[in-house]
């Protein structure tokens, strides 16, 4: 067997290349075989736990107060949300709902509503649920996660380190391209290591996007006012943007504007505002800014 470390420095390159590849490769492989399983049934007539699927805790703030304003609980005048009626609170039967409507009766802007701790707490209960269905990582998958992050990163550093060191005793010093590469490696492992939600997460999302296509397909024919609950599926399943724009002008303005520097799966700036695919605002259970706005306290 070839010991890579007596190749020469284009070789060994060529080798750590491979190498690279290879791990990402397994990374994947291990956390398909790790997270897969028999796809659990959830509640599709829920279309807050679908949204908290597919995008997290600000996608599901973005779905209820779309949701109210087209029912007519909540209205958004020039960017401020008000409640239509203050008996609204006791029409609603859900707690993100209620939540959103309190939100909304302490005169919030619409910048500072996805900073709503209370909506956020609301929204909890979905995250729990799709936890315990191995949908989303909870702490036995995270550690799993972190394990073979660890792995990865020993195999990548440890090559490199040797190979430096061996370099060094043969008095070359040339590293720079092996210390360009395994930067490279280990950035793109360490930000691929976490999505949002589990590869069960990700083939069950794929099913009820598959299961809705035909709602998305006739989009245009949705009848504004709430009577059928259609437009609130189809925002959970396939963001505000499926939504027709001209039935549904409101909706635009909670619309991710952030898409474009959303982040990675789950961890720091996290899983995308309304998606990452998920979702979005930064982070792994989908806290963050929500689509219009900055950051700041919020009630």
């Amino acid at each position: 067997m070839i010991n890579p470390f007596e190749l020469t420095g284009p070789e060994f390159l060529i080798f750590y290349v491979l190498l690279g590849v290879a791990v990402i490769a397994g990374l994947y492989v291990m956390r398909r075989i790790a997270e897969s399983g028999p796809v659990p049934r959830i509640d599709y007539s829920d279309p807050y736990l679908l949204a908290y699927l597919r995008g997290g805790e600000i996608e599901t703030m973005r779905v209820a107060a779309v949701s109210l304003i087209d029912r007519g609980l909540l209205q958004l005048h020039d960017g401020n949300l008000t409640v239509v009626d203050d008996k609204a609170i006791e029409l609603v039967r859900r707690p993100v709902e209620a939540a959103v409507l309190r939100r909304a009766q302490a005169a919030a802007s619409l910048h500072r509503f996805f900073d709503s701790r209370t909506i956020k707490t609301a929204t909890e209960e979905y995250k729990a649920k799709l936890q315990q269905l191995r949908l989303l990582p909870d702490k036995n998958i995270s550690g799993v996660r972190t394990f073979q992050l660890m792995t990865a990163l020993a195999i990548l550093l440890g090559f490199a380190f040797i190979s430096i060191v061996a370099a060094a005793m043969r008095g070359r010093h040339n590293v720079l391209f092996l210390l360009l590469l395994a930067g490279v490696f280990c950035y793109i492992v360490i930000r691929r290591h976490n999505p949002f939600r589990t590869a069960l997460g990700n083939a069950l999302l794929a099913d009820i996007q598959t299961l809705f296509q035909p709602l998305k397909n006739r989009a245009s024919m949705i009848i504004p006012g709430g009577a059928t609950g259609e437009a609130a599926l189809l925002m959970a399943v396939f963001g505000i943007g499926a939504l027709p724009s001209t039935k549904f002008p409101a909706a635009r303005q909670f619309e991710d504007r952030r898409s474009s520097t959303t982040c990675g799966g789950g961890g720091g700036c996290g899983h995308g505002c309304s998606s990452c695919s998920g979702g979005s605002s930064c982070g792994g259970g989908g806290s963050g800014c929500g689509g219009g706005g900055g950051c700041g306290g919020g009630s």
